[in-house]
């Protein structure tokens, strides 16, 4: 397996504004949703037990021959985070723990085997560790500096003195002990929000919470919409038009009405798809 880490500090910053992190939770699950288009098996972690932020995990190894290669694919998700607005930053190890890790330590380079990712940690500070800061100081006050001095360690004398947790922390992070992740799976039936602060007059301020809203609904079911959403015209839609490539969506504010649609109300605007039994494509959007 290899799995891509994305982490993302300023997730939705306009939704957790103001103490909501319920909000920031709806974001990160969204998101979840649209990576689900790269591969089946994704994760998210609102925030690990060192307090390094919201996480989201994707098995790219499975799915990269089909995008050139794991390179490509990596590319590939990060030119299409960009249009979403999001601030993040890429990881990508056989191991999840290990791919967080990389992704908060900022490496570029991409470790592919469990010896490469031993390499590329070893001279990396302790601090990058997903451990409690008791532990970290732990390990500190034991006269360690950096993580292949830790890894040198015999395991047992790891969980004698610094702890059971950071034994298996460790276990995880190069790949000897299985990490259990809860992998997102869609919904039956998808909907979501997007609220603003200040009442919305023109379909313009539409375009970008729509983007986001809908790039978490699987492209199958968005084809059998019909009519299309009037704030987003043919030419934008960011699912394949009669077999063309999917091709990013760029809105123009030339394409739109003067005023929001009778869908959106001044204040929120909302994606609702429904999944049908038997595979059969049905859905419904306002």
């Amino acid at each position: 397996m290899l799995w891509l880490c994305i982490l993302l500090p300023r997730l939705a910053p306009e939704a957790s504004a103001g103490g909501r992190p319920q909000a920031e939770r709806a974001a990160l699950e969204l998101l979840a949703l649209w990576a689900l288009q790269w591969s089946s098996q994704v994760s998210i972690d609102p925030a690990d037990s060192a307090g390094h932020g919201p996480a989201l995990w994707i098995e790219i190894g499975a799915s990269s021959r089909l995008f050139g290669g794991h390179a490509a694919l990596r590319e590939r998700i990060a030119a299409d985070l960009a249009p979403l607005g999001y601030t993040h930053r890429l990881g990508t190890a056989p191991t999840p723990a290990g791919a967080a890790l990389l992704a908060r330590a900022g490496l570029a380079t991409v470790a592919t085997t469990r010896t490469q990712l031993r390499q590329q940690l070893a001279p990396l500070p302790l601090t990058l560790l997903a451990l409690p800061d008791e532990s970290l100081a732990a390990l500190q006050d034991a006269g360690l500096q950096c993580i292949g001095e830790l890894l040198a360690l015999p395991t047992a004398a790891i969980a004698q003195r610094f702890g059971p947790g950071a034994s298996l922390y460790l276990q995880r992070l190069c790949g000897e002990a299985r990490e259990p992740l809860r992998m997102v799976r869609p919904p039956q039936r998808f909907a979501s929000r997007c609220e603003f602060a200040d009442p919305v007059t023109d379909t313009t301020a539409l375009l970008f919470p729509l983007q986001r809203l809908l790039a978490a609904v699987p492209p199958r079911a968005l084809r059998s919409v019909s009519p299309a959403p009037a704030a987003m015209p043919r030419s934008c839609w960011p699912w394949p038009v009669s077999g063309s490539p999917r091709a990013p969506w760029t809105p123009r504010s030339t394409d739109s009405p003067s005023k929001p649609t009778s869908s959106c109300s001044p204040r929120c605007c909302k994606a609702t798809c429904f999944r049908a039994p038997h595979s059969t494509p049905s859905s419904s959007s306002r």
